[in-house]
């Protein structure tokens, strides 16, 4: 494709993207592309907002501007269990044997003074900015958490922080004017 279409930027109308790993809920191209604000993406977040049932937390309930702004941490810690054993049922599609193999999860891209950044960003809570608004601050681990719950937390964020991972695909549920805060650690690219 690179020697077809060289360096030019390329938009599709129609586009299927497997799923990589069994956690990954979609494979996104992390770049600054001409291809922001994609009907299919916003289409698919809708889809599992809507099927989970939590379009009342959504932006498009609760409108801008409000007098408080949510930023998240996205923790990423290596002493947690393997998100499929979590969830694995013999019964379904995520069978347990399938996983059995997987021990204590061992990250790269920790955040080595995470104890350190969380106490700073939560200083955020105690100030007040202009216009009037204040800032909630909340520390999240998406590894512990089902993915219902994960989607709850991503879709009330108006700012999130985290180390770069595949867990950052959660900017997909985030509201429009969000931002996401990527920090790349001990030589990681994007």
């Amino acid at each position: 494709a690179k020697t077809k279409y060289g360096t030019k930027n390329i938009c599709f109308k129609s586009l299927v993207v497997g799923i990589v790993g069994p956690a990954s809920p979609l494979t996104l191209h992390t770049s600054v592309t001409k291809c922001n604000a994609s009907p299919l993406v916003r289409a698919y977040s809708d889809f599992l907002v809507r099927g989970l049932k939590l379009q009342s937390g959504t932006h498009y309930i609760h409108k801008p501007p409000r007098d408080f702004i949510v930023v998240t941490w996205m923790s990423r810690k290596s002493s947690v269990q393997w998100p499929e054993i979590a969830y694995c049922d013999d019964e379904t599609f995520w069978k347990c044997s399938v996983f059995q193999h997987l021990k204590i999860r061992a990250l790269s891209r920790v955040v080595k003074n995470e104890d350190a950044v969380l106490k700073k960003l939560d200083e955020l809570d105690a100030q007040t900015y202009s216009p009037p608004r204040r800032v909630v601050f909340r520390m999240k681990d998406y590894n512990t958490m089902p993915f219902r719950e994960q989607l709850a937390a991503s879709i009330s964020t108006d700012v999130m922080v985290g180390p770069h991972g595949a867990g950052l695909t959660h900017t997909l549920f985030m509201p429009d004017r969000a931002y996401l805060i990527e920090i790349f650690i001990d030589g990681s690219t994007g």
